[in-house]
C-alpha cells in the first residue's frame, strides 16, 4: 500500500508488559520488521516479578539501531494496565501512537498500512483494523476479529450505541493519534484493567469516531495468562 503523504511522521510504539519474558522478544522483533522505519520504540513495565525489564532491556540495547529513539521504562509499584498506557504516552514524542501488547505482535507492514488509511482524510484520528486471532499454545490461527460480514455503524452517535451493546473494538488493532488520548489527560486510571472503553466512550461522546480498516494488522494472543486477556 503507497503512502501518499505522511511519510516523514513519527509513529511511536508502545508495547506494554507485565511478565512478558515469555513472549515479549517476539513482540520487539515485530517492531523492529516494521516496512515503516521512522519510529520509535517505548517499552512500559508495569514491576514485573519476572524478568521482562531486564530482557527488553538487553534487546533493546542490542536493536536501537532500527529506531529513531527507543527506552525501557518500569514503574516502582504496579498500577495496573492504564497506567502502564499512559506512562507509555505521555514519553512518547510521535504523532501517531500503535500500542501492543507484550505477547501479541504486529504484521510487518501495521504501521504502514495505518497512516496509508490515515491518509484518506484529514479527519482520522481514531482507527482500529482486524485482528488476526492466534492460539498461544498451538500457534494455530483462529480467523479475524472482527469478522469479514462487520459493519461499523457510521457516526460517532451510533457507534457509542453500538459499543453500549457488545464489543466492537478490539483495543489491539487500534492506531489513534496522540493528541486524542493526550487531550483527555490520558486513560483514566480509575479503571485500571479497562483502559479502552472509558477511552473510547469518552472519544465518542466528546465527536470523534472510529474509522475502520477491514484489513488484518495485528496477531492477537488468546490464552489465560494473555497480558491482552
Amino acid at each position: 500500500m503507497e503512502l501518499k503523504k505522511d511519510e516523514n511522521t513519527l509513529v511511536s510504539i508502545i508495547v506494554i508488559t507485565y511478565n512478558s519474558s515469555k513472549f515479549v522478544l517476539k513482540t520487539l522483533e515485530s517492531a523492529k520488521l516494521q516496512t515503516y522505519k521512522n519510529k520509535e520504540l517505548i517499552v512500559s513495565d508495569d514491576c514485573s516479578t519476572d524478568d521482562t525489564f531486564d530482557v527488553c532491556e538487553k534487546w533493546v540495547k542490542n536493536n536501537s539501531k532500527f529506531f529513531v529513539s527507543s527506552k525501557v521504562v518500569s514503574a516502582s509499584i504496579n498500577k495496573g494496565v492504564a497506567g502502564n498506557c499512559n506512562r507509555g504516552l505521555f514519553l512518547s514524542k510521535g504523532k501517531w501512537i500503535k500500542l501492543i501488547a507484550g505477547d501479541d505482535l504486529l504484521i510487518e507492514n501495521c504501521i504502514e498500512t495505518n497512516l496509508s488509511f490515515a491518509s484518506q482524510n484529514s479527519n482520522i484520528k481514531l482507527i482500529f483494523s482486524q485482528s488476526i486471532v492466534f492460539d498461544s499454545l498451538t500457534g494455530i490461527q483462529n480467523g479475524v476479529k472482527p469478522p469479514n460480514d462487520f459493519k461499523l455503524p457510521n457516526g460517532n452517535r451510533k457507534q457509542l450505541l453500538s459499543l453500549l451493546k457488545k464489543d466492537l473494538v478490539n483495543a489491539t488493532a487500534v492506531f489513534f493519534k496522540k493528541e486524542l488520548i493526550k487531550n483527555n489527560s490520558g486513560f483514566d486510571e480509575r479503571y485500571p484493567f479497562m483502559e479502552d472503553y472509558p477511552m473510547w466512550f469518552k472519544l465518542l461522546i466528546e465527536g470523534n469516531c472510529f474509522y475502520y480498516m477491514p484489513v488484518p494488522t495485528v496477531l492477537y494472543r488468546i490464552s489465560g495468562a494473555s497480558l491482552s486477556n
